[in-house]
C-alpha cells in the first residue's frame, strides 16, 4: 500500500496527475508542462513531490505513473476551488431539459455528475445534477425555484475560477461536459455506493474496485 501525505493538492498538481493517469506511455518533463500549460519548473517540483509518495517514477524514456493509486489518491487529496457558495435549484422537467436551460446563462459553464456521467457512461436514472461556473449563475428567470436544501435541489451550481476546468469540457449532445476526473470527484461528493460504482467504471479501476 501506498502511504502518502494527507495535504491537499493546488490545480497544477492535479492537473499533472491527471495527465500521467491517461497516458498510456512515459512522458517527457517538457511534454507534461505544455499539456498542463504550466512551466516546466512547476512540473518539475510536482513530479518530484509525486515520485517520493511512490506515485510516480522516471524512467529512460520519460515520467509514469503507477495509475491506480494515482487515481486514488487524486481523489482523496484534491477539490476544485470554489469562489462562492453553492446555490441549490429545483424544476419538474427532465435534467436533460434543465441543463439546456442552464447551460445559456453562463459564458462558461461545465456539466457534471449525475447527468455527465449518464451520458457517456450510462449507469442509472440521473437524479441531481452539479453545474461548474465560472461567475455565478441566478436561474430564477429560467423555470427554476430555489431549493430548500441540497437533497432537494436537482441543479447545483458552483462557482470556480479554475479555468483548466472549463479548458477540459466536451461537448456531447450539444453540453459541455466536465472531465471525467471532475464527474468522479463530483459523484462522491455526492454520495452513495452507486455512485461509488460508477466512479469505478468512469475512471476504470480494476474490477471489484471501489474509491
Amino acid at each position: 500500500m501506498v502511504s502518502v501525505k494527507t495535504r491537499g493538492w493546488g490545480s497544477s498538481t492535479a492537473a499533472v496527475v491527471r495527465e500521467l493517469a491517461d497516458a498510456g506511455e512515459p512522458l517527457k518533463q517538457r511534454e507534461i508542462a505544455a499539456r498542463c500549460a504550466t512551466s516546466q519548473p512547476r512540473v518539475s517540483q510536482v513530479l518530484v513531490r509525486l515520485a517520493s509518495d511512490g506515485l510516480v517514477r522516471r524512467t529512460d524514456h520519460g515520467w509514469v505513473g503507477d495509475r491506480t493509486p494515482l487515481v486514488r489518491t487524486y481523489l482523496d487529496r484534491y477539490r476544485t476551488r470554489e469562489v462562492e457558495r453553492e446555490s441549490w435549484w429545483y424544476a419538474l422537467d427532465t435534467l436533460t431539459e434543465q441543463v439546456e436551460r442552464v447551460v445559456p446563462a453562463g459564458e462558461r459553464v461545465a456539466v457534471s455528475a449525475d447527468l455527465a456521467t449518464d451520458l457517456t457512461t450510462p449507469w442509472r436514472r440521473p437524479s441531481t445534477v452539479i453545474v461548474w461556473a465560472a461567475a455565478p449563475l441566478d436561474l430564477s428567470s429560467r423555470g427554476f425555484v430555489p431549493a430548500e436544501s441540497r437533497a432537494a435541489a436537482t441543479v447545483i451550481v458552483r462557482t470556480t475560477d479554475d479555468a483548466r476546468l472549463f479548458a477540459g469540457v466536451t461537448v456531447v449532445d450539444g453540453l459541455p461536459l466536465a472531465d471525467r476526473f471532475q464527474q468522479a470527484s463530483d459523484l462522491l461528493d455526492l454520495g452513495g455506493s452507486d455512485r461509488a460504482e460508477a466512479v469505478a467504471v468512469l475512471l476504470g479501476l480494476p474490477d471489484g474496485e471501489t474509491p
